[in-house]
């Protein structure tokens, strides 16, 4: 048996930038045109203030998703995977933004929910075994 090699990027690498990095922020760069054309289509203070609300919560996904890209280690395929699954997700809650406070709004929020809940019920234990407080993986 051996030790799980660790998800966590080393402090020695450095700080690339990867196609699939880019491709993620791409993917946030549609929710802010989508938003845009949300307070185009909502020209008041009412839709201003939806506005808002939605980026808020685009935001909180794109922060919390880069943070956990900048702790891992990205060339691992779990990772990646991790990515680009989120970004399959976003891409949902980011085409539903026109119509989230009306018809599509089970979208928006099933997917906010299904990124948030999902990345970190993913990272949450690959965290705790690669800091060493809890029982060595064994594969």
């Amino acid at each position: 048996m051996f030790r799980a090699r660790s998800l966590m990027r080393s402090a020695t690498s450095g700080d690339r930038v990867t196609s699939l990095g880019l491709f993620f922020d791409l993917v946030f760069v549609f929710a802010l045109s989508q938003l845009s054309h949300h307070l185009l289509e909502y020209h008041s203070w009412v839709g201003a203030g939806a506005t808002f609300v939605l980026l808020l919560a685009v935001y909180k996904v794109w922060v919390y998703t880069t943070w956990a890209a900048t702790l891992l280690n990205t060339s691992r395929l779990e990772v990646q995977w991790m990515l680009l699954i989120v970004m399959l997700v976003t891409l949902f809650m980011n085409a539903s933004i026109g119509l989230a406070f009306g018809t599509f709004g089970w979208l928006f929020a099933a997917s906010y929910l299904l990124v948030q809940l999902g990345r970190g019920a993913w990272i949450r234990p690959r965290l705790f075994y690669s800091t060493g407080t809890g029982p060595t993986p064994t594969i």
